[in-house]
């Protein structure tokens, strides 16, 4: 019997702020070929939505996923999809 250890496998991660329509977005992927890297690659809130917290909170929660992440990923574990 052979054993190995599995990389875990993650997932780029969409975040959203809806208050009766899109007010914002956050984009985040790991970077390819690299281990515990990762890009925020947009964070936007609507002109009319701005100066309330939704940028920060939504950077907050980028912040837990990576932070999520990293765990997992130091125990070997896996990452799915919708743990995301």
């Amino acid at each position: 019997m052979s054993t190995s250890t599995t990389k875990p496998i993650v997932q780029t991660s969409w975040l959203t702020d809806d208050d009766n329509g899109p007010v914002g977005i956050a984009y985040v992927a790991p970077e390819r070929m690299t281990e515990g890297t990762w890009n925020l690659y947009l964070i936007a809130v609507h002109p009319d939505r701005q100066r309330q917290g939704r940028g920060a909170a939504l950077l907050a929660q980028v912040e837990q996923i990576v932070s999520e992440a990293r765990r997992t990923y130091s125990a070997g574990g896996n990452i799915r999809a919708g743990e995301l």
